[in-house]
């Protein structure tokens, strides 16, 4: 849906992945334990659990490099506005 919105509005999408997908099994655990809870479910993470989630999110960055995650938690898009003048 997001690919055909943005070519509808004239863009060409140059690439389309999910983000955080090996955090998304942490988040999803996360956000079903807080489901009941008043506000946001932004909370301090303990140390150590979020150098684990650091070290996740660079072998994800590095596996960007290469391909487009299948699922997560996110969504990115790099599009481009056609222009005639550009020739490169």
């Amino acid at each position: 849906t997001l690919k055909s919105k943005i070519e509808e509005s004239g863009f060409s999408v140059m690439r389309l992945s999910y983000l955080q997908m090996m955090l998304f099994p942490f988040l999803f655990l996360w956000r079903k334990a807080l489901r009941h809870s008043e506000g946001s479910d932004l909370r301090p993470v303990p140390p150590p659990i979020n150098a684990l989630l650091a070290f996740l999110a660079s072998i994800e960055s590095r596996l960007l490099n290469h391909c487009d995650l299948p699922f997560g938690s996110s969504v990115i898009c790099l599009a481009r506005k056609p222009d005639e003048s550009y020739s490169g």
